[in-house]
């Protein structure tokens, strides 16, 4: 087995060969599809080199480095790194896609920090691996269920199991494509077990943490400067103007106009709209100001009588250790301690 296999080809990695930046593992100079040309304006503007796996693309084509590039996600993170300097950055979770560049430079900026990805992308990207692969659809489906399925190994109760199903996986992608198999063995499994032994937030992987909000943001910015790049100020007048939309769409749901209902929760905030033509300018902003700030009660906490202590409600109040039936009909014996 090679000390330092190849990324392309597997074997030894021993003269003229390149590290990749992001995972640090090596590749021959021989087996990288660029020509002298495109080597030279690659070492001229001295990009970091992202082996296929890091790039997510068989080609190492200088757009998509420069889309990766660490240094430029590290000014970034290391720029609000000094805007959290009081904060408490342990407590702190970054939510990414898999973007090596982007990972890296988050990791160094905030080392103490946890960090969880993207279920929808991690599934999508080793989807689109096995479908560029040309792996069928059941062997695909089968592959991320015993990845991401209710006993797949998201779901490993301990170091032992997610090896052994670890295991499993690897020698059913060796059998589906050596390719796949690579790249499940060098990336995707090195990836979950850090997320799996890593701190992450309750019900990450049950629940599937995505970043689809912040995609979604991300889509109405760029239709509203149809897809072109703007200068800086003009993106702020934008964003400003998404933002005045905004309120002006939460005004019209308190009078049940527009596309958006108010919550349940802060259906007491809802008038009509005769009441809010017959309010003055300054009585609809405290209106306003008054729902944005509402945070609705805790249905699960429960206040002492003296108001000085708040506590969480049980799913059971006096409900005995083995108690199966309702307590309005359970019938219990106390036992007296027989003396000695």
């Amino acid at each position: 087995m090679a000390l330092y296999p190849c990324v392309q080809c597997d074997e030894e990695c021993v003269d003229c060969t390149i590290q990749c930046s992001c995972c640090d593992r090596w590749v021959h100079s021989a087996c990288v599809p660029m020509d002298d040309a495109l080597l030279l304006a690659w070492s001229d503007v001295s990009l970091k080199f992202l082996c296929k796996d890091c790039c997510f693309t068989d080609k190492y084509d200088m757009a998509k480095a420069l889309e990766s590039d660490f240094d430029i996600f590290s000014n970034f993170f290391n720029h609000l790194r000094v805007k959290l300097i009081d904060a408490d950055t342990e407590q702190l979770f970054f939510g990414t896609d898999e973007e090596a560049g982007l990972v890296k430079s988050m990791k160094t900026a905030f080392p103490e920090s946890g960090h969880i990805l993207c279920i929808r992308h991690l599934k999508g990207n080793i989807k689109q691996r096995m479908i560029d692969d040309g792996i069928d659809k059941k062997d695909r489906e089968s592959v991320l269920d015993s990845i991401f399925g209710n006993q797949g190994l998201v779901h490993s109760d301990d170091d032992i199991c997610f090896e052994v199903k670890c295991e499993q996986i690897q020698e059913r992608t060796k059998e589906l494509s050596a390719s796949f198999h690579r790249y499940f063995a060098n990336r995707v499994a090195r990836t979950i077990r850090e997320l799996w032994e890593g701190p992450t937030p309750p019900g990450y992987f049950d629940q599937g943490w995505t970043n689809n909000n912040s995609e979604s943001l991300n889509h109405v910015l760029k239709s509203a400067i149809n897809w072109q790049s703007k200068p800086l100020l003009d993106l702020i007048v934008t964003i400003q103007e998404i933002v005045e939309a905004q309120f002006k769409d939460l005004q019209r749901a308190l009078v049940s106009r527009g596309q958006y209902r108010v919550a349940d929760s802060h259906k007491h905030f809802e008038i009509t709209a005769t009441s809010w033509v017959n309010k003055t300018v300054q009585e609809r902003e405290r209106l306003t100001k008054r729902f944005k700030s509402y945070i609705p009660p805790d249905k699960r906490i429960i206040t002492s009588t003296d108001g000085r202590m708040n506590v969480i409600k049980p799913r059971a109040l006096g409900k005995k250790i083995g108690q199966r039936k309702r307590k309005i009909n359970e019938r219990t014996t106390t036992f007296k301690k027989k003396k000695d």
